[in-house]
This record gives structure tokens, C-alpha cells and sequence, in this order.
């Protein structure tokens, strides 16, 4: 996947990261954000969690591996 645009809507499992190895998320990215990760093809995103009506219910910046981001599909 390329670099997520805000607006992107994208599903967090354990291949984005491990912390999303219980439960997935699903996301509508806000912003990548400009902070700089030492571990290549990481990198970091501010996004809001979408409950299951596609509702904004938090926002939060995650650290995701970006070759694991998956579009939700429709």
C-alpha cells in the first residue's frame, strides 16, 4: 500500500502491528505524521476509531507498519 492520505479509511490487524493482534481496528487517517522512525517502513499516523456505523469514537496516533495497512473494504 502507499503512504495513507487523510480520509483513508483502513483496517489495523497484527500486520499493521502487534498491538492490534487482539482486536482489529478500523480507521479513518487524519495525518501521517512528520515524526521520524529508526526502524525502516515504519512510520506513524494520527487517526480517529471507527465504531461499527463507521461513528468517529477516539482519536489516536498509532506507529504501524506501513507495508501491513490494508484498506477497509466497502
Amino acid at each position: 500500500m502507499t503512504t495513507p492520505k487523510p480520509g483513508d479509511l483502513l483496517v489495523l490487524d497484527r500486520d499493521a502491528s502487534p498491538q492490534f493482534a487482539g482486536r482489529a481496528l478500523t480507521v479513518r487517517v487524519i495525518r501521517m505524521t512528520d515524526r521520524h522512525s529508526s526502524v525502516g517502513g515504519w512510520g506513524w499516523a494520527e487517526v480517529y476509531v471507527l465504531d461499527s456505523r463507521g461513528d468517529a469514537t477516539g482519536r489516536r496516533e498509532v506507529f504501524v507498519h506501513l507495508a501491513g495497512l490494508r484498506p477497509r473494504k466497502s
